[in-house]
């Protein structure tokens, strides 16, 4: 069954009119006994399976519902509520515990860059202690290029690099959050022994350091209207971009890249369920999966079109709610397609025999296993939508790359007084110049890149 906006908006409808119980609904593949059968349902995803005897009658899901002139069946999953998939904490705790060769080579990547390697956002101005550096880390998704300028963006979650992303209008500004390290968008002034971000002082720390570049824009999120992506751009240094950027990291033994990784269009990605396609995704906790023709390995389309919350974000009290979602697993049904880490992570399916960008990745759904949550399932954000709010395309070459623009940071007097009236807007105009939401200064006041 292709989706098309009819049911997507019906999906939007039955999540909004739904018991608090159901945290997520899609339109997917039905399961029985945890294997996935060729049957399209409306899959309701519950913190709690309960027998119809222990749930009120209102509240009871029914086995069919119709959409359009179509008659399709109701799929009950027990999983816990989706979660953001970033890791937070000490840079010790996430070193050296992958054995994996395929995975340490992503946390500490060689250049050129790609997609799938690992990023660390480090804070402003933080003061290490007791041998402790808080910092965020993710997946840098892949590269693209900026429609604005033509330079080439890295790719990844606003909630790997934001702290705080909410809409002009919804932040609520205090002393406190101006002065949050983790809210600027300059580089890290955080040391840590002899390792300074942005800097490589062995190989065990290498990597790709949002501290030593510059976040250029975000797609801020709201708790009030719904929100479709998760997606933050950054500038990297053109020295470590080649021709060859485009690619996403591939197991070392089965690394027959393509020529290029377009993004797929609306209607491929309408299209998903009736095509079936192959999936692949590199995380910098995972790896590389999709790329063994096992199914342990093997990724699949699990649903479309969903709509889910991913909890309290930012100190809000209402979850912020997303739509128009991809939902993807293993074939065989196992642990952890995504992980925390993993977040940013592109999501690629093989269309009409060509390789291509389906999503972006950012949170998951899992069980709790004998005290530790396994993840069975992974939620991406579909790319034609941002490529259209980030207003990106696919690499092409030759590309023009950016050295971090320590120049170009450019401060207005827009100031935290009048910040709000700006309300729920990604950019604005001011002087003939638009200027999007990227983070505080450490004035602090708004800033971007022109």
């Amino acid at each position: 069954m292709k989706l098309d906006d009819n049911i997507k908006k019906q999906i939007q409808d039955i999540y909004d009119n739904t018991d608090d119980n159901i945290h997520s609904v899609s339109l997917g593949f039905k399961y029985k006994n945890n294997i996935k059968t060729d049957e399209i349902s409306i899959i309701y995803r519950v913190s709690e399976k309960k027998s119809l005897t222990d749930i009120p009658k209102d509240s009871i899901i029914p086995s069919e519902i119709k959409i359009g002139e179509k008659i399709i069946k109701t799929d009950v999953i027990q999983e816990n509520p989706c979660v953001l998939v970033a890791c937070y904490g000490d840079i010790n705790q996430y070193r050296g515990t992958a054995t994996d060769p395929e995975i340490t080579r992503i946390r500490t990547p060689s250049t050129p860059y790609r997609g799938g390697m690992e990023i660390q956002k480090h804070p402003r101005g933080y003061v290490s202690s007791g041998g402790f550096v808080y910092l965020s880390m993710g997946t840098l998704g892949f590269f693209a290029r900026d429609n604005i300028d033509g330079k080439v963006v890295g790719v990844t979650n606003s909630h790997v690099l934001i702290h705080k992303r909410l809409f002009a209008n919804e932040r609520y500004l205090n002393q406190t959050e101006l002065n949050n390290p983790y809210n600027t968008i300059e580089a890290s002034a955080s040391v840590y022994g002899t390792f300074v971000p942005g800097s490589v002082t062995s190989t065990s720390n290498s990597g790709f350091h949002v501290s030593s570049t510059y976040i250029k824009r975000y797609q801020p999120i709201s708790s009030s209207v719904t929100n479709y992506i998760d997606c933050a751009l950054i500038i990297p240094n053109s020295s470590y971009i080649d021709a060859n950027s485009y690619r996403v990291w591939q197991p070392s033994t089965n690394n027959t890249y393509p020529t290029s990784l377009p993004f797929a269009s609306t209607s491929e990605i309408d299209n998903l369920l009736v095509t079936n396609p192959k999936l692949y995704s590199t995380g910098r906790t995972t790896g590389p999966k999709g790329y063994d023709n096992v199914s342990s390995c093997n990724l699949v389309i699990d649903s479309v079109g969903g709509s889910s919350n991913t909890g309290n974000e930012d100190g809000t009290t209402t979850p912020p709610v997303y739509a128009d979602l991809i939902y993807y697993k293993y074939q065989d049904g196992g642990y952890n397609p995504i992980y925390s880490g993993d977040s940013g992570s592109a999501l690629l399916a093989d269309i009409g025999g060509v390789r291509k960008i389906i999503g972006l990745s950012f949170a998951g759904a899992g069980l709790l296993v004998n005290g530790v949550t396994q993840f069975v399932t992974a939620i991406a954000c579909r790319i034609d939508r941002v490529a259209s709010l980030m207003n990106i395309s696919a690499f092409t070459t030759p590309h023009d790359a950016a050295y971090p623009p320590s120049t170009s940071i450019n401060t207005t007097s827009i100031t935290t007084s009048n910040i709000s009236k700006y309300g729920d807007k990604a950019s604005i105009v001011i002087n003939g110049k638009t200027y999007y939401q990227s983070g505080l200064t450490y004035n602090p006041n708004v800033s971007s890149i022109n």
